[in-house]
This record gives structure tokens, sequence and C-alpha cells, in this order.
């Protein structure tokens, strides 16, 4: 998954991506979790959406998400 992809997916579920990582300018989140979610089933299918999503936009909505 392309970085502009990953970044909208958590853009958009920040609060799920909250409760598994750390954000300090930054995600943080463990090799084990991506790992993990990497290998679900949907995963494809997730990965798609926010992939053709991330080439519809010209700016991700991740700046527009507050991290504390």
């Amino acid at each position: 998954m392309r970085k502009k992809a990953f970044d909208l997916m958590v853009a958009e579920n920040c609060e799920t991506f909250r409760t598994v990582g750390m954000f300090d300018k930054r995600w943080y989140l463990s090799d084990l979790y991506l790992k993990e979610l990497s290998e679900k089933s949907f995963f494809e299918l997730v990965a798609a959406k926010y992939e053709m999503m991330a080439k519809e936009k010209r700016r991700s909505p991740a700046d527009e998400c507050i991290m504390h």
C-alpha cells in the first residue's frame, strides 16, 4: 500500500488507530499489528479502496484529522 493511501486510511479511521498506535507528528504502529492486518483476508479490498481514493484526492485529509 502506498503511503498516501495508508495515510488516508489512518485519517479516516483515526479513532481506531489511536487505540493501537501512537501519533507524534507521524504514526507509530507495531510491526506485529501491521503484519497481522495485512494478512487478513479482507485487507486486499481495503487497500484497493484507499488506493483508489488516494488517486482521486489531491490532498490527503490526514492534515485535517487532529491526532492528540
